[in-house]
C-alpha cells in the first residue's frame, strides 16, 4: 500500500488513516489491509488494530484511477505520538508494509477526579478531598463540585481555589445526607461528573425552646409551657429554666442574692410550675435545651408579675 496519510486532524482519542491501493497485485486480488500501530516504532512493539477488506477487483492499471481507503483508529490516549502502518493481503500472502506514518494526537478534556473522599465532618461543614486527574496535555485549572441534600433536585455549585484538590463545604444542615460529585476544569474542556460520594454531617445542638408562655400564675407560683425546640440529630436531655428576679421590683432591692435562679425540668416535660416567688414582683423567664452535644440557645425571655397577696 502507497501514501499512508491522516484525513485531517488527528483528534483527542482518534485518528483517521487513509491510503491508496498497491501499484501491483502480484497476480492475486487483494483482499484485505492490516493497520498496526506503535508508540515506539520499535520492533515487537507493533500491535494490529484492524482489518479492513477490499471488494474492489482491480488491475495494476487501474490502482491510481480508484478511489483510497480509510479507516478510523479509536480509542487513542489524548496528546500522545503514534506510528501506524498498513500492508496488504492476498491468497498467495502478505505484502511489505508501508512506510510508517507518525502523528500525535490533540490535547483532551481532563479525567475525573478520583477517590473523592469526605474528611473533619462536622454539624455544618465537611472537608472534600480528591486526587488529581490526568491531564491529557492540557493543565488543569481547577475543580468544580456540585452538592446537595440527597434526594432532593436543589444543588449548589462551587469551584476550588486553583488546583488544589480540597475543598470545604460550609452552611450545611446538620444530622443530613449529602452526596457531592466533582469534575476537573482544563482549557480544554472539563472532564465528565464523578460518581456520587455519600456524607453525613454531625448531630448538633438543638434550637430554643419554642413558644414560651405564662399558663397560670399565683402570688408565689407561676406555670409555664413551651413547646419542643427543632433538633439537629440529637434528643432534648434536659431544659434549664431561668428565672431572674426584676431589678425594680422592691423584693429584688432588699434580696439582691435572689436576683437569678436556675431550675432543671425533665426532657419528658413541657410544662413547669416556679414556685418560692415574691406576690407582687416582676420575673423575667426564659428556657434553654440541652443534648448530648452541648447547650441551646435561649428562648426570648417573657416578663410576669406575680399577684398580690389576699387580704
Amino acid at each position: 500500500p502507497q501514501d499512508l496519510v491522516t484525513m485531517g486532524d488527528p483528534l483527542s482519542d482518534s485518528v483517521r488513516l487513509q491510503w491508496g491501493r498497491p501499484e501491483c497485485g502480484g497476480g492475486s486480488p487483494v483482499l484485505s489491509y492490516s493497520l498496526e500501530k506503535s508508540s515506539t516504532k520499535e520492533e515487537g512493539s507493533w500491535e494490529g488494530v484492524a482489518v479492513v477488506a477490499d471488494d474492489e477487483a482491480f488491475s495494476p492499471s487501474e490502482a491510481h484511477s480508484l478511489p483510497p481507503l480509510s479507516h478510523t483508529i479509536t480509542h487513542l490516549t489524548p496528546a500522545s505520538c503514534y506510528f501506524f502502518r498498513v500492508n496488504c493481503r492476498s491468497a498467495i500472502g502478505c505484502s511489505k508494509y508501508s512506510e510508517v506514518l507518525e502523528c500525535s494526537t490533540a490535547v483532551g478534556s481532563p479525567d475525573t477526579p478520583l477517590d473523592a473522599c469526605a474528611h473533619n465532618r462536622t454539624a455544618n461543614s465537611a472537608t472534600i478531598r480528591w486526587k488529581p486527574s490526568l491531564t491529557h496535555g492540557s493543565a488543569v485549572t481547577g475543580y468544580q463540585l456540585q452538592f446537595g441534600l440527597r434526594a432532593c433536585e436543589q444543588v449548589t455549585l462551587v469551584q476550588s481555589e486553583g488546583v488544589e484538590c480540597v475543598k470545604v463545604l460550609k452552611g450545611l444542615v446538620p444530622a443530613s445526607a449529602y452526596e457531592v460529585c466533582l469534575r476537573a476544569l482544563s482549557g480544554s474542556g472539563h472532564s465528565p461528573w464523578s460518581q456520587p460520594l455519600g456524607f453525613e454531617t454531625t448531630p448538633s445542638i438543638p434550637g430554643a425552646p419554642l413558644h414560651l408562655s405564662v399558663i397560670s400564675y399565683s402570688p408565689t407560683s407561676v406555670l409555664l409551657g413551651w413547646a419542643v425546640p427543632h433538633l439537629s440529630g440529637s434528643p432534648v436531655t434536659s431544659y434549664t429554666l431561668e428565672v431572674t428576679q426584676d431589678q425594680g421590683s422592691a423584693h429584688s432591692r432588699d434580696q439582691s442574692s435572689a436576683h437569678l435562679r436556675e431550675l432543671s425540668v425533665d426532657a419528658s416535660q413541657t410544662q413547669f410550675t416556679v414556685s418560692k416567688l415574691q406576690p407582687e414582683t416582676k420575673y423575667k423567664m426564659r428556657v434553654q435545651a440541652c443534648c448530648a452535644h452541648g447547650l441551646g440557645p435561649f428562648c426570648p425571655h417573657i416578663t410576669v408579675s406575680t399577684l398580690p397577696l389576699p387580704p
